[in-house]
């Protein structure tokens, strides 16, 4: 067998083995699948669509960034009091979520003077 044919043959025989080395595919559970699909209606602009969403998400998943989503589309509702008890919840999860410091000093705002300005989206970080 010539070195041309033992090389190919070698080669072939590595990317067979190699096929089904892939990492399955891991599954985030339900409490992401709802959040992803919460952000999508967001983006689509069907906020009732997100809420729901994100309470779905956070049933299955309690999570500081559900909290801050859902907080924020309830406050641009005028529902202060269940936005500010996501604002408690996601805090107790994540104490220094920025996202969630900054919706807690809009809350303080009146609605007409919410989210505008320099002010209109939370800080960059976590």
């Amino acid at each position: 067998m010539s070195k041309r044919l033992m090389s190919r043959l070698l080669l072939s025989i590595v990317a067979a083995c190699c096929l089904g080395c892939e990492p399955e595919q891991q599954d985030l559970g339900a409490g992401t699948d709802h959040f992803l699909a919460a952000q999508d209606a967001i983006a689509a602009g069907d906020k009732e669509l997100a809420i729901k969403e994100l309470d779905a998400s956070i049933a299955a998943q309690p999570d500081a960034w559900a909290y801050f989503q859902r907080g924020r589309l309830l406050a641009e509702k005028g529902d202060d009091d269940k936005a500010l008890a996501d604002c408690v919840a996601g805090q107790q999860l994540d104490p220094e979520h920025t996202g969630l410091k900054w919706l807690r000093a809009e809350l303080k705002k009146p609605l007409d003077g919410r989210f505008k300005g320099r002010n209109a989206e939370p800080p960059v970080g976590k």
